[in-house]
């Protein structure tokens, strides 16, 4: 799908009542949306465009249910905002009660991405690109 297709789909869905009332909660520091699986990155696309619109932070968290899903909003995201700054926070692979510790590789990825945001947090600019978690 070319990019200038998705613009005009987060446009058409930027029409109606629920992104009215999305409107009115956008400056709240948090707004928790649920979105049919499909829909994930044209949702995000159209928050991004309403924070970007009011001067507000760009930095979202993205929360998916499989790791393949979570490619996929990546993908899709990037062609909603070329420019933009993904952060895979990967699933920790193990349950609480096994004993066992997530791979090394898990556990660097994810304290990158922490150290990312806390970086983010500490910055007295917010950053000109969204950041998608």
């Amino acid at each position: 799908m070319s990019s200038k297709a998705l613009s005009r789909l987060v446009a058409l869905i930027s029409d109606g009542y629920p992104v009215a009332a999305l409107q009115a909660k956008i400056a709240n520091p948090r707004v928790d949306i649920a979105a049919p699986a499909g829909a994930h990155s044209a949702v995000v696309a159209l928050l991004n465009q309403l924070r970007a619109d009011k001067k507000l932070n760009r930095t979202q968290l993205i929360v998916v249910a499989t790791g393949r899903e979570a490619e996929d909003v990546a993908l899709a995201l990037k062609a909603f905002s070329p420019d933009c700054e993904l952060l895979e926070f990967p699933s920790w692979e193990t349950l609480p009660h096994e004993r066992l510790s997530p791979s090394a590789e898990t556990v660097g990825k994810r304290l990158k991405v922490l150290h990312r945001l806390h970086e983010l947090a500490q910055s007295t600019e917010a950053p000109g690109h969204p950041v998608f978690v």
